[in-house]
């Protein structure tokens, strides 16, 4: 056991009601200053440097292949920094999830801009998708892009005051009513049969 103050104003000071420790090892060092305070009920880890170098750092690690480092709260788990990355090195990638019993939502929102990459495919899947754009809305492939509705009464409706569609090649197909329209234009191209019938064409 060793206690050992070897600076000039150096000291070493032990204050406590109750200290408990049973570890393997257990490691407090600092050129500057390294602090762990608990007041009521709060844990708080820190370190501080002079304002003139280069910043100081907290870092929290399980670098071992077995390692993991849990973040626990029952209520609300806060971070605030300037800068924030969140990357995953292996195949497990990064799970934000909620309980599937619980009301929660996961929102990602951001004062600028929201840029979602992938490099093989991304996905949405809900029972409810809303995509809303006070400006305007953007969909580029360079393969092809597929609307759906695969329902027996599902149906695809695009709305617009204007549309306009450039290409070299447009196919209308439908198994009973296939219809293009146009009201004060006067075009209208249209094939309807009824149900027992054998069919129209156009």
């Amino acid at each position: 056991i060793m206690l050992t103050s070897n600076g000039t104003s150096g000291s070493v000071d032990v204050v406590a009601q109750s200290l408990t420790t049973k570890t393997t090892q257990v490691s407090l060092s600092g050129s500057k200053d390294v602090a762990v305070e608990s007041r009521d009920g709060i844990m708080k880890i820190s370190s501080s440097t002079a304002s003139d170098s280069a910043g100081s750092s907290v870092v929290v690690s399980a670098s071992d292949a077995e390692g993991s480092i849990s973040l626990e709260a029952g209520a609300r788990l806060d971070a605030n920094a300037a800068s924030t990355s969140i990357r995953a090195t292996s195949q497990a990638g990064i799970n934000m999830a909620t309980d599937s019993d619980s009301d929660g939502s996961v929102t990602v929102s951001s004062g600028q801009n929201v840029d979602m990459e992938a490099q093989h495919a991304a996905q949405l899947s809900a029972s409810d998708i809303r995509l809303d754009s006070d400006a305007s809305t953007s969909m580029q492939s360079q393969g092809g892009i597929i609307l759906t509705s695969s329902a027996t009464s599902g149906s695809v409706d695009v709305v617009a005051q204007s549309l306009t569609t450039k290409n070299t090649y447009v196919s209308l197909l439908g198994s009973k009513d296939v219809a293009v329209g146009s009201s004060d234009g006067v075009l209208e191209l249209s094939s309807s049969s009824a149900s027992g019938s054998a069919g129209s064409s156009v």
